[in-house]
């Protein structure tokens, strides 16, 4: 885009709609498509490029306002092609907007010396007390964190992995906040240091700060009501909404964390859905699923995940405080009121039950029943396995075609299985 300086002509009509600059020649806007007639209102500070106001911004369904800036103070901002900004009830500060953007009803947008947007931060999983063993950026996958969960204590992998993170960070990161094209942000309190990608929507958010959110056109991104998000790194697709908290997390693509939900010192991968409970310290791999109010997730590594109601995991066996930690390998469940004592090792596909209080290891008996029981935990191998896959039922009776009657009898028989082995 291509920027020219104010005319003596649109500085006069400027200062009729009662906008104000502490510097007008610190003023550049673009040569073809400026309009000052649709700003109102409008104090300027430091140095300001102004897009072309041409066309009209949706705000709701079928309502329509032209794009311009009213009620508003900037300083040190670039808006691009487009814009709606307007009731800005404090400022705006060291960012770049792009073009098409709906900036309103927001109390201040600003970004301070030294912000990291949530990358290059290390945080504490699974071993909450622990030195940190997780660095967020952008590209972070469930492959890549496992590998340093398992490994950062080797120093020479831990500084190459640092390098390498390093490198990429600065390679994509930008010296100024910026805000992407087709980015929506109304009715929110505070968005402090936080770089927001195109086509996101928050709206009603109360505070983002240190934050990425890695919206694309293709997998938007969602920020909703009464969001609290510190120190985090959003990917593509995903929606943190209804009062959510998030401190010092990565939430991987295609995320869902609702009414409530509280994490810190947490990773969430591809899929994962959260609500109303609690994570801390936690590795949530892809698919893992917590749904209710009293459901704490903490120190222990998860994938295909799905908690039942009040699950707990206690990580300070014999009172030494939060340095343990477990896993329950892909596919496990724990039902209603659960209590796992970690250090553990639970076995793909298992089931846990009760209070588990003596740290089992069965790695090697997946598709388990674990149950406690007294003093010891009750262990029934290849019990799960009866309730894998998806039943279907098929027409039968005397109008049924023979092919329509076989799979009726396959179905019958491989839902009908029933393991005897048990062992305690």
């Amino acid at each position: 885009m291509a920027y020219r300086a104010l005319t003596d002509n649109e500085i006069f009509i400027l200062e009729n709609n009662n906008c104000w600059a502490e510097d007008w020649s610190k003023i550049e806007v673009d040569e073809d498509g400026f309009q000052p007639k649709f700003l109102h209102r409008v104090i300027f500070y430091g140095d300001i490029r102004l897009g072309a106001f041409e066309k009209n911004v949706e705000v709701s369904k079928g309502f329509f306002k032209h794009s311009g800036i009213n009620d508003a103070t900037l300083r040190n901002v670039t808006v691009g092609n487009n814009c709606l900004i307007e009731k800005i009830g404090n400022y705006i500060h060291n960012y770049t907007i792009g073009d098409d953007c709906l900036i309103a009803n927001v109390s201040v947008m600003e970004t301070t010396e030294g912000a990291t947007y949530g990358q290059g931060n290390v945080i504490s999983v699974l071993n909450e007390a622990g030195d940190g063993n997780i660095i967020m950026f952008p590209e972070l996958s469930s492959q890549f964190a496992a590998l340093m969960v398992k490994h950062f204590k080797d120093k020479d992998l831990k500084n190459a992995i640092r390098r390498l993170v390093s490198e990429e960070i600065a390679r994509l990161t930008p010296a100024v906040s910026t805000i992407g094209n087709n980015v929506k942000i109304v009715n929110s309190k505070e968005i402090t240091n936080t770089i927001i990608h195109n086509d996101c929507e928050i709206s009603g958010a109360s505070r983002l700060c240190d934050c990425t959110i890695l919206s694309s056109e293709h997998a938007n991104v969602y920020i909703g009501t009464g969001v609290i998000c510190e120190n985090s790194i959003i990917s593509e697709g995903s929606s943190i909404i209804n009062s959510a908290k998030i401190q010092d997390c990565f939430i991987g693509e295609t995320c869902h964390i609702a009414n409530g939900f509280t994490a810190s010192q947490s990773v969430f991968f591809a899929n994962s859905y959260m609500a109303n409970g609690e994570a801390c310290a936690a590795f949530c791999g892809p698919f893992s699923v917590s749904h209710h109010k009293s459901t704490l997730l903490i120190g222990g590594m998860y994938s295909f995940y799905n908690a039942g109601s009040a699950t707990n995991f206690s990580n300070h066996a014999y009172k030494m405080g939060p340095l343990h930690h477990g896993t329950l390998e892909r596919g496990c469940k724990t039902a209603s009121g659960s209590h796992v004592v970690m250090p553990a090792t639970i076995g793909a596909f298992s089931v846990c039950f009760g209070k588990i209080t003596n740290h089992p290891h069965t790695e090697a008996l997946p598709f388990s029943y674990i149950i406690a029981y007294n003093e010891e935990p009750c262990i029934v191998p290849g019990r799960n396995i009866a309730t894998v896959g998806s039943i279907v039922m098929y027409e039968s009776g005397p109008n049924a075609t023979c092919d329509h009657k076989v799979r009726r009898r396959v179905s019958s028989i491989s839902s009908g299985y029933r393991p005897s082995l048990q062992a305690k």
